[in-house]
């Protein structure tokens, strides 16, 4: 056994050993892993908003309110196709994430797939990347929403 296979098979070891009876199925099956997050992403959604907060403003100021309308409407409607797919993804209560060792994750929501742009910088074994992957997704996944790019 030379170095990479090596390599490999401890990486293979490292992830069967942080995967569930199922997760360790379904990955000696089809090579990938299927994650399931419910809930609000919180961190995501109040981040978007709070970055609509300051158009709203110059409601509170008497004679403002009805330009300040026009104003807030026009920079919401302008600004919705960049944080609309966030927040979309933030409220939506039930997630897939299917990690595979090739790419980035991907997450399926309300129909939707979505493949981010983001990627690690030095090389990883399948496994190790799935892994980082696994966790990134369960224990920060709003931090994973944060920093990626949506490609489409």
């Amino acid at each position: 056994m030379d170095a990479w296979e090596a390599t490999e098979a401890r990486a293979e070891a490292l992830l069967a050993s942080h995967l569930s009876p199922a997760g360790r199925a379904e990955w000696q099956t089809t090579g990938r892993l299927t994650i399931e997050k419910r809930g609000v992403v919180w961190g995501i959604l109040l981040r978007e908003l709070a970055k609509a907060t300051p158009f709203l403003a110059p409601v509170a100021i008497p004679g403002w309110r009805a330009p300040a309308f026009v104003v807030a409407a026009t920079l919401l409607v302008t600004l919705m196709p960049v944080w609309l797919p966030r927040v979309a993804i933030a409220c939506t209560r039930r997630r897939q994430w299917v990690i595979t060792p090739h790419g980035s994750p991907v997450l399926r929501a309300r129909g939707r797939t979505v493949r981010f742009c983001v990627a690690f910088r030095e090389w990883l074994p399948g496994p190790d990347r799935v892994l980082a992957w696994k966790h990134l997704v369960e224990h920060s996944e709003a931090h994973l929403l944060a920093v990626a790019n949506v490609r489409g």
